[in-house]
């Protein structure tokens, strides 16, 4: 397999990895009784996820690809 088709696969799982990470942390917030969700804020090398939720005060998930 050649090395760029690799990154693209890395590359993919840890996006989901970041968007089951988020997503996990909402549901915990949505059991407490709070609603917060992630903002997502994109730069060129890739996107983070910020939260200010009551479970988790403020809390952030990023993903880079460089």
């Amino acid at each position: 397999m050649k090395i760029k088709k690799k990154q693209q696969i890395v590359k993919k799982w840890f996006f989901e990895l970041q968007k089951l990470i988020c997503k996990n942390i909402e549901e915990l917030e949505k059991t407490y009784g709070s609603n917060k969700k992630f903002k997502k804020n994109k730069w060129k090398y890739g996107e983070f996820r910020i939260i200010k939720g009551e479970v988790i005060e403020k809390g952030g998930v990023a993903f880079s690809n460089v």
